[in-house]
């Protein structure tokens, strides 16, 4: 994981890019039945935390216990970048195309809602501890989804949470006081706007007239 990143402020909102929203939804749809996570890039301006892109991590080989390993599948595991090199390798790459490449966070698939467990807590302590105290989680849940509704949360550890977990102690905390969710809009760059406004109005039928790609006369 990077550098500790001190904020000069607590961030009370997140706004995420539009497209990287699609990445999230489009990787953890594909990776049903199994649960998957992917890092979350971008930057703090004026106490808003700006997401702009976003990547899976690498599936573990040891998750594909259908497959059935031979001797020569060994060197290739080796070779293979673990999680945290691989994070560094694909933000040492987005940086060379001009790309976002600060972690502000992670997101995760959850099923029917139910998130709260040992691994997310620990993994998210983690990120707040090592990375940013504004490191969030994004949590998208793609049986909802399907009903509809798109369900995605942007959660965080509270202030009592981070306390009591680095103490050591063993105090209750009342479950609502574990997590907070942090309000969340998804925003599009100004040209998305303009398409998505010409789709809804009927004048992009995305057949080319006249040299006007998708526009109707």
């Amino acid at each position: 994981m990077a550098a500790i990143i001190e904020p000069n402020e607590r961030i009370s909102a997140v706004h995420i890019d539009g497209l990287a929203v699609l990445k999230i939804v489009k990787h953890c749809q594909e990776s049903l039945p199994a649960f998957v996570s992917g890092s979350l890039l971008g930057l703090v301006s004026n106490s808003v935390l700006e997401i702009t892109h976003s990547f899976p991590f690498p599936e573990r080989s040891s998750d594909k216990s259908d497959l059935i390993k031979t001797p020569n599948d060994a060197p290739e595991e080796e070779s293979a970048l673990d999680g945290h090199e691989y994070q560094l390798e694909m933000m040492k790459m987005l940086r060379e195309v001009n790309v976002d490449n600060n972690c502000v966070g992670w997101y995760q698939s959850m099923y029917l809602g139910s998130y709260s467990t040992t691994s997310l807590l620990e993994n998210q302590l983690s990120y707040q501890t090592d990375l940013s105290p504004n490191a969030v989680v994004l949590l998208y849940d793609p049986m909802q989804t399907a009903h509809g509704n798109l369900e995605l949360k942007c959660l965080r550890l509270t202030k009592d949470a981070m306390q009591l977990l680095k103490s050591g102690k063993n105090q209750f905390l009342s479950p609502d006081q574990i997590f907070e969710e942090v309000p969340m809009t998804i925003t599009n760059p100004s040209l998305v706007k303009a398409l998505l406004y010409n789709v809804s109005t009927g004048q992009y039928d995305g057949v080319t007239h006249g040299g006007a790609d998708g526009v109707a006369p």
